[in-house]
């Protein structure tokens, strides 16, 4: 056998024979690879003389896709079949691999680059990290990636470092360091495939930054300070229409482009997070919650649709994600924060997310039992929001969470809000000037919402309570707007909810609220 091998003429008929395109989707052949990594296996160095020269021309052959194709099955097989080579020999071939690899990866296709990425993943499986140093050097150090090379060509050489780096898992988090430092002043790249090409990198990387017990802590690199130390950039896109940071400079436009393609790189990470885990979810790391309050402002970037489509997704994603306990006091930090945003669309943003993370996280929840009074304080702040659509939000949240159980209502929310309402009283109009009069109708209504909300979260019961605050609402039936529309939507969905056991229902009403719930319920004739 090693004398049929070691014939010139008969490697280069194998060669030509395994070079050839036998079709145009044809891809990495294992059967192939196979083969040469048997025969180094087996031979050792002895017969790679004579497959180098056949290596570099099949490199530098870029119009046939078939012959580049080949000469990554043959390194493949050659660099897992030098396995037991001996250091020596080993470092040898990589002096020789290395510019080879390196001037092949320049000549790289569209048509080539699934062979490449089959390569890299045949090389590096199930591999001990210290046995793939050269191909450390060859990522990280021979400027595969180098962020000016154009985006296909930069894009190719990130999927490389990502599947090795998935393939490593977590032994590889040596590679997960170099990679971060690779990629960290490029997070902000002009191209949207190469954005693209890096969330998915960070998703790897991060992938086992997991809290362990005791205090083991992982070697690799750590969410929360990638996060701490890309805050700064990103607070860029947070700024108010002003346009000034905190020294009071206005903000440049470039940075602010740049501050942006930041911030769709992170959304890309975090969008894939949920993609890999989407048949067996892992809870997002604490630190990502940080990125709430930017994931908020986003949301409403009307001159980047696709940014705000991502935004969206991500928003969902991470509201839909399963909270861990550290989890739930960062989530609860950024809450915090951003109900003191002077947008209102923030605020109302807000309100989304908690309705999703609640009912996501429900029974995780009822065992922190602050986490709800806190989740309270924030709905109850927001119902008497000076902007309409935030109210309204709330006071929908607010009930939900009530007929849920999670929230627990007391005679004390119900005696605030009607306090409110008997405070504020219409006939006191004439002695206010419009600004006065708006803040007034705002406060009014708030309570209003509020005793709504409490109504609306018993659709098929009548507690002790409710008729009495039913026809205190009703009463306000001529109020002005937004009062009146609230006042008519509650009445409304009270007869909906309860009319099948009404004949039960109303024996919790004495007859004159009967007689008034009926008045409320029955237009007004034209010619009364």
């Amino acid at each position: 056998m090693y004398t049929v091998l070691n014939n010139e003429k008969f490697i280069e008929s194998v060669i030509t024979l395994c070079s050839l395109e036998m079709s145009k989707d044809e891809s990495f052949n294992m059967q192939n690879y196979a083969m040469f990594k048997g025969i180094f296996r087996n031979f050792g160095d002895s017969l790679l003389p004579l497959f180098t020269k056949y290596i570099e021309n099949l490199f530098a052959d870029i119009e046939h896709s078939s012959s580049q194709k080949c000469a990554l099955e043959i390194v493949a097989g050659l660099v897992r079949g030098s396995k037991h080579w001996g250091k020596e020999k080993e470092q040898n071939l990589w002096l020789l691999l290395t510019p080879i690899l390196r001037k092949g990866f320049n000549a790289i296709s569209r048509e080539t680059v699934n062979d490449w990425c089959t390569f890299t993943t045949t090389i590096s499986k199930n591999r001990d990290p210290k046995r793939l140093r050269n191909v450390f050097s060859l990522l990280f150090n021979e400027n595969i990636f180098t962020g000016e090379q154009g985006s296909f060509l930069d894009a190719s050489a990130l999927s490389l470092i990502r599947i090795f780096l998935s393939d490593m898992e977590w032994k590889g988090y040596e590679a997960q360091l170099l990679a971060l430092n690779l990629i960290k002043p490029w997070l902000d790249h002009q191209y949207k495939d190469v954005r693209s090409s890096l969330g998915s990198i960070l998703r790897d990387i991060f992938k086992f930054d997991v809290v362990l017990s005791g205090n083991c802590t992982t070697k690799g690199p750590t969410a929360e300070k990638f996060i701490d130390s890309i805050l700064p950039s990103l607070s860029k896109t947070l700024i108010e229409d002003e346009q000034k940071d905190e020294t009071g400079n206005a903000v440049n436009d470039e940075e602010k482009q740049a501050a942006l393609r930041l911030s769709e790189t992170l959304l890309e990470w975090l969008v894939s997070c949920s993609r890999q885990n989407s048949k067996s979810p892992q809870p997002y790391s604490v630190a990502t919650y940080k990125l709430l309050p930017l994931l908020i402002g986003l949301e409403n970037q009307e001159d980047d649709k696709d940014l705000q489509i991502m935004c969206k997704l991500a928003f969902g994603h991470l509201a839909q994600a399963e909270l861990s306990d550290p989890a739930i006091d960062s989530a609860m930090s950024a809450l915090a924060e951003i109900v003191q945003s002077n947008a209102w669309h923030h605020r109302h943003s807000m309100l989304l997310f908690i309705q999703v993370m609640t009912f996501r996280n429900l029974f995780l929840l009822f065992e922190h039992p602050t986490t709800a009074d806190n989740i309270k304080e924030i709905l109850l702040k927001l119902i008497f929001d000076e902007q309409v659509e935030v109210r309204e939000m709330a006071s929908t949240t607010y009930s939900g969470l009530l007929r849920c159980g999670f929230l627990q209502l007391t005679n004390a929310e119900l005696t605030k809000f009607k306090d409110v309402v008997q405070k504020n009283k219409l006939s006191q109009r004439h002695k206010m000037t419009s600004i006065e009069f708006k803040k007034f109708i705002s406060e009014r209504h708030s309570a209003i919402l509020g005793l709504a909300a409490c109504i609306q979260a018993f659709p098929y019961d009548v507690p002790p309570w409710l008729p009495e605050i039913l026809i205190f609402i009703g009463d306000r039936l001529n109020d002005p707007p937004p009062i009146k529309a609230t006042v008519k939507a509650v009445i409304s969905e009270f007869k909906r909810t309860h009319m099948d056991n009404w004949e039960e229902h109303k024996l919790c009403f004495s007859v004159d609220q009967l007689s008034a719930l009926s008045n409320f319920l029955i237009s007004p004739s034209y010619y009364a």
